[in-house]
């Protein structure tokens, strides 16, 4: 991670570069958790590790993309109650920070924790269940 100063040095070109081309260098928050030891199937040690990589990484932007889609594409563990279905959620938002809207919605459709958060279970044929339109509108606006 890069701190104020460094990014001053750098100068404003070289910073944004930095910020936006993440893509171009390997994720130091991956080596730091990797040297930890979390349970995923275990909603605090799931919280702890998605702190860890927000704290330790040096793509910064790319956390926030995550944590702005977490907040538009709703979903938690009050009702998904899964931690590992909560993580890969977590990761698909991650791959897609900043990516193509129309490929992280299509993917979004289709992962089991937002299928359970939007009760997409309880949808039948002749009797749809609405909260996966309300929340892809809310989406969209």
């Amino acid at each position: 991670m890069l701190f104020r100063s460094q990014f001053v040095a750098m100068g404003y070109e070289a910073t944004v570069d930095w910020l936006l081309n993440y893509d171009d260098r390997e994720d130091t928050a991956e080596a730091q958790l990797a040297s930890l030891e979390f349970d995923f199937t275990k909603r605090e040690d799931l919280k702890r590790w998605w702190f860890v990589r927000m704290l330790t990484t040096n793509r910064p932007l790319q956390e926030k993309m995550t944590l702005f889609w977490h907040g538009l594409l709703t979903s938690g563990f009050s009702k998904v109650n899964n931690p590992l279905e909560m993580k890969a959620q977590n990761e698909l938002l991650r791959a897609n920070a900043l990516g193509n809207f129309q490929n992280l919605v299509t993917q979004i459709s289709t992962d089991a924790a937002m299928l359970r958060w939007l009760d997409g279970n309880n949808s039948r044929r002749k009797a749809p269940n609405e909260n996966y339109a309300r929340e892809i509108g809310r989406a969209h606006v």
